[in-house]
Order: C-alpha cells, then structure tokens, then sequence
C-alpha cells in the first residue's frame, strides 16, 4: 500500500464519510478487524511515562474511537482528530547502533500521544526492557519516525 497521512474528522450532518481512495491507513485497520488479525501494538504517552507494548486484534474501529482486545484487557483509544499514517516507523538498537523500518499503521492523537500498529512485527522486537540493554542484548527500542 502506498504512504499516506490522514487526519481522522467525524462525519458531516449530510451522512458523507471520508473518501475511501485516500484512506490507506484506516482501510488497512478494518482489513485487519474483519480478519482478527494478531497486531503488535505500541502506545506511548507524549509526556513520557507510559510505553506499552502487546498483542492485540481491533475489536472495533471508528471516527471516534478504536478498540483494541489486548488479552484479558481492551484498550480503547480516542481517536478522533488523529493523523492517521502507513508509512515505516523506525525503530532503534540500544546505543542507536542500527536503525530498522516496521511496516503499519501510526496513529498521532490529539494530545500527541502515539500509537503503532502492526501485523509484520513481533512486540519484542519494537521495545526491550532497560535490563536486556544493561545486561548486553541486542534487542530494538521504539523511536517514532517523524
């Protein structure tokens, strides 16, 4: 699929919706709905303080709001207003040693926190543990490609 940012608008009084054909990001997010398919997911709060990292399917998704079915949980995310993106995010080794591109959905919210979703990567290889890094692994962290 190509690359494309859109910006995610509830729809007008007059029933009309976004258009499809530059809509990339969003058909690729129902896609996997309709398919269960298994995501990796990272989210991560602007102000720091919070990465989480799984596996999810999208149990719903809409102008408003997406639903994740992350386990025994659901993370449910606002997402109205959201630059939605299907470009490759990067992510880095520890001691930015090497850089690799996942391929997904990125979600920049309003309050600028950031969501990453995606079917061709593994959780672990999109964030470690300051303790694998300390003890010499050469696992990935997240850095968002902006």
């Amino acid at each position: 699929m190509p690359n494309a940012v859109i910006e995610l608008h509830p729809s007008s009084s007059d029933g009309a919706s976004q258009p499809d054909a530059s809509n990339d990001a969003r058909a690729r997010v129902l896609h996997w709905m309709h398919a269960s398919a298994q995501l990796s997911y990272v989210y991560a709060r602007s102000g720091g303080g919070l990465l989480e990292v799984g596996r999810a399917s999208v149990a719903s998704f809409s102008d408003q709001a997406l639903h994740l079915n992350a386990g025994g949980s659901k993370l449910i995310v606002l997402v109205q207003g959201a630059r939605l993106g299907t470009e490759p995010q990067a992510f880095f080794s520890p001691g930015f040693t090497s850089v690799f591109y996942v391929d997904g959905v990125s979600f920049q919210l309003p309050n600028c926190d950031w969501l990453f979703l995606s079917g061709s990567a593994q959780p672990e290889a999109l964030a470690y543990s300051g303790r694998e890094a300390h003890a010499g692994s050469k696992g990935p962290f997240i850095g968002s490609a902006k």
